[in-house]
């Protein structure tokens, strides 16, 4: 799907190490851009900054707690409560995912249709070339009409072809579209959260490395 380029490098590196991971879109008011956070529980991991950061400190707390660093200090939280409650925020976003999957599968399920239809043009340009390369006195009138009838057939085939695809692309945009909303929604939440317990101070000063 549609992912800038921060989000692009983590998702491929982490895939294999991380489960489950989404991370920030431009912050909500009230953040800074130093401001990030990881949040971690089970097998899912929600990153805003840092890969390294995040995979420091999933082998440090473990896999279930809250870090985030805010107005330039670093604090940790580890209660399953707060975690837990932080997590279901990001509820919605996995609603998406069943949907997700399947446009992804319908993508793929196209492009291996257009392979074969491109090995298929790749068959009909050979011969068409052997064609060509026919005796001048050669009776290649029936040749001829079959070649244009596979060609006829294969220009329909593929025009059908863009017309899924084109579907299933307005589809994935607007999946995509949905995901940002509900992303951008959850970290909203979330940062309100993470004030919350530092007020509270549920939130700890995360010890220095």
């Amino acid at each position: 799907m549609n992912l800038d380029a921060r989000r692009l490098g983590v998702l491929a590196f982490l895939a294999a190490a991380l489960p489950a991971l989404a991370t920030a879109f431009p912050r909500p008011e009230g953040s800074t851009a130093r401001d990030s956070y990881v949040l971690s529980r089970d097998h899912t991991t929600m990153i805003s900054g840092s890969l390294e950061k995040g995979l420091d400190l999933r082998a440090r707390y473990g896999s279930a707690f809250l870090w985030f660093r805010r107005n330039g200090r670093e604090y940790v939280v580890r209660d399953p409560r707060i975690v837990d409650e932080a997590a279901k925020l990001f509820e919605p976003l996995r609603k998406l995912e069943p949907d997700q999957h399947a446009v992804a599968g319908r993508v793929e399920a196209l492009d291996r249709e257009e392979e074969v239809f491109d090995r298929e043009q790749e068959d009909l340009d050979a011969d068409a070339e052997d064609l060509d390369q026919a005796p001048e006195d050669a009776d290649v009138s029936e040749r001829e009409a079959e070649l244009e009838r596979r060609q006829e057939s294969l220009s329909q085939r593929r025009s059908e072809l863009a017309e899924r695809q084109r579907e299933v692309a307005k589809r994935e945009e607007a999946l995509d579209l949905e995901e940002e909303h509900l992303e951008e929604a959850a970290e909203a939440s979330l940062w309100k959260l993470i004030d919350r317990t530092i007020r509270d101070a549920t939130a700890a000063p995360a010890p220095a490395r």
